[in-house]
């Protein structure tokens, strides 16, 4: 998002701390503002959700325009004095963009400790804030899919683009170096023919790299290496999206134009030329930025949002206009308007204060209409105020004129990390203040804990034994990630009515029958638990499992949903008549009732109480589902193996995830540990009924 006074403007330098200007004797490109203006407005349709669905393409014109641009510079500033002056380089850099962006990522840091929960949104805007200063907010992001954007937990996602930009420029230093340092000693033509075929060997790399993991995903995502990343969360398309690696083609496409233009005249009689090539990289622009030609990359489209193909033409219309509007084309009388170079001269401050002002907007007001005009207005008077006071004069060495740029870099990384310490503490103390335990405290379950007692251990099963003081008898927790967040209730419970406690759970592995087809990941471990149930003989077995997680959404190969649900409740049946045949009673803990948004992102201190939800369509599946698991357990048990929470969430047609002030959720799936110690009394009873206490 780099402005454009480094071609045909005037600038500054800066020599021993002293500020003089100097004049650059070429004409100033207007039409480059202009379509910088194009660029930022296209990116603000698209967060302000204008009815531009790729105005996202905006920001890949910023990098052909930045490589256009940067070159032409250092290209000109080699030329008249006969080499490099990488200090002065970087030191413009950063006068030019550290002041906006420290400003804005320190503002959002702060204001997100009143804005937006303190439970993963403010550390969220934390971490962000370290890697806005170092640049590397691009790379914290690689598990993030840009387009599914969560508007009320980060406000500095935009800052991805200027990290790839800045990385970029450090690389731009040491290569324009070595380049002038060969060219010195070997000013051949073979020389130069050499470098430019490994420029262009470089870019085609970066622009392969770009297709194959966006557009071939599903094919490269089966490779070895890829494919435990993305099991990680590393997907090849998020890292096509945000890499410097995969992104710099489009910087390159800008520096090759630049290089042509300076090898050649500027010829106003070829102006037909010039005509066909504006129009040729208008119709792109078009054509990119609609939904032509998505038919091609249609399934990464559905997947990701990313459209290789719509970034190859934007940036392809992006350079056949920047070649056209040096030779006098009619886009130029367009591009040139002064509102439209205008708001191009404050592009970076605009794109720089757009999202944050959404992300506040919405979290405190919510999203609306008015909001979105509110969000236009304030982003301009801010973006303008903050250009003339601030960064123009700090620019052009009116602010803090003896400054060295190493030190601002270093300053905003020293406050940037203590502002990450802060915010941490701050979120802790805010959490209590809202509902009395910290964002930690809040996800930890007692089986996270470390273990006091013994622990057991059969094969791939393990657990802490949880023992109370008068221990009359063993009862056993399996399942996934729902039997965790269970954990603390019935651990309670169990104790408080005398009966040792184990814990068998793991996300993601469901406690069936080693031979259930929704297990298939877990055989190993569904026998190790087996093995330890029939040693153990525990006086009751509660079983805990999302059921329609591995139903709804995840499903068994070529069966629709009726036949699967069917299947499930099948393989209940047969844990149960396992457990009759092992003369052991068995509970069934149903899934609490499922929300579509987490409260816990919604409560702040402007926003201190939250709304319900009513039953939707999911809602009604899930307890289909388990009046199935019901019914299959009733052929084997009595209703005293049912234990269903829905009844303590859900009133008539509403639900609610917060009970008396209480966050019972820790997710839009799972119990808090504080919501399962609330339904501790209810557990209790249904055990010692099953129990006969």
């Amino acid at each position: 998002m780099d402005r454009a006074s480094d071609y045909g403007s005037e600038g500054c330098r800066f020599d021993s701390g002293r500020a003089h200007h100097y004049a650059i004797s070429v004409h100033k490109r207007l039409d480059i503002q202009g379509l910088r203006a194009i660029a930022v407005l296209l990116v603000i349709a698209y967060h302000y959700d204008l009815g531009l669905p790729r105005g996202y393409l905006g920001v890949d014109m910023f990098f052909v325009i930045s490589g256009y641009v940067i070159s032409l510079s250092t290209i000109r500033n080699i030329r008249s004095e006969k080499s490099f002056n990488w200090r002065y380089f970087y030191r413009r850099r950063v006068r030019r963009l550290l002041p906006g962006a420290a400003i804005v990522a320190l503002f959002s840091s702060i204001f997100s400790l009143f804005a937006l929960s303190p439970f993963g949104p403010q550390q969220k805007a934390a971490t962000m804030l370290v890697s806005a200063a170092t640049y590397s907010t691009n790379f914290v992001l690689l598990k993030t899919n840009y387009y599914a954007l969560d508007a009320v937990s980060n406000p500095l996602l935009h800052f991805w683009s200027l990290a790839v930009e800045e990385q970029f420029y450090f690389l731009w230093g040491p290569v324009v170096l070595a380049v002038v340092a060969v060219m010195s000693h070997r000013n051949r033509n073979s020389t130069r023919v050499g470098l430019i075929i490994l420029g262009g060997l470089v870019t085609l790399g970066s622009l392969t790299l770009f297709v194959l993991l966006s557009h071939f995903e599903s094919t490269v995502i089966l490779w070895r290496g890829i494919r435990g990343l993305a099991e990680k969360g590393y997907n090849p398309s998020t890292f096509a999206f945000y890499s410097s690696l995969t992104r710099l083609w489009e910087f390159m496409a800008g520096v090759f134009l630049a290089l042509l233009e300076s090898r050649t005249s500027r010829n106003n009689s070829n102006r037909i030329i010039s005509h066909c090539l504006a129009t040729i990289g208008l119709a792109m622009l078009i054509v990119g930025l609609s939904n032509i030609g998505s038919t091609w990359d249609s399934s990464t489209v559905a997947s990701t949002g990313l459209n290789p193909l719509a970034v190859l033409v934007v940036v392809g219309g992006t350079v056949a206009l920047l070649f056209a509007g040096n030779r006098h084309a009619f886009t130029n009388q367009l591009l040139k308007r002064k509102p439209l170079t205008y708001i191009g001269d404050i592009s970076y401050t605009l794109y720089l204060w757009h999202w944050p002002i959404w992300v506040f907007g919405i979290a405190v007001f919510g999203k609306n209409n008015w909001l979105t005009w509110f969000g236009l207005m304030a982003t301009l008077l801010i973006s303008v105020a903050q250009h003339h006071l601030i960064e123009d004069p700090f620019r052009k060495g009116h602010l803090y004129p003896q400054g060295n740029f190493l030190k601002l870099v270093s300053a905003f990384v020293v406050i940037a990390i203590i502002g990450l310490y802060g915010v941490n503490v701050a979120s802790k103390e805010i959490g209590k203040k809202l509902i009395g335990t910290t964002p930690a405290q809040l996800v930890r379950h007692v089986v996270e804990d470390p273990c006091i007692g013994s622990r057991l251990t059969i094969g791939e099963a393990s657990t802490c034994r949880y023992r109370p003081k008068n221990n009359k008898g063993l009862v056993i927790l399996v399942g996934d990630s729902t039997a965790k967040s269970l954990s603390d209730g019935l651990v309670g419970a169990a104790n408080a009515s005398g009966y040792e406690v184990m814990v068998f759970s793991q996300s993601g592995c469901p406690f069936q029958m080693p031979t259930s087809p929704f297990s298939q990941f877990c055989q190993q471990r569904n026998r190790d638990i087996w093995s330890a149930i029939r040693t153990l003989k525990p006086n009751a077995v509660v079983v805990s499992n999302l059921n329609y997680l591995y139903v709804r959404d995840i499903g068994l190969p070529n069966l629709p949903i009726g036949p699967t649900r069917i299947a499930w409740a099948n393989e209940t049946k047969k844990i149960f008549e396992q457990f009759k045949e092992l003369q052991i009673s068995g509970l069934l803990a149903q899934p609490v009732p499922e929300f579509l948004s987490d409260v816990r992102y919604e409560v702040t201190l402007f926003k201190r109480t939250v709304n319900g939800e009513t039953r939707d369509s999911k809602n009604s599946g899930n307890e289909f589902l388990n009046e199935l698991d019901s019914s299959a357990v009733l052929e084997v048990a009595d209703d005293r193996s049912i234990l269903n929470f829905y009844t303590d969430f859900c009133q008539s047609d509403l639900c609610s995830q917060v009970q008396n002030g209480k966050f019972m959720y820790e997710d839009g799936s799972h119990l808090s540990s504080v919501g399962s110690l609330i339904l501790e009394p209810k557990i209790k009873q249904s055990l010692d009924l099953l129990l006969n206490n």
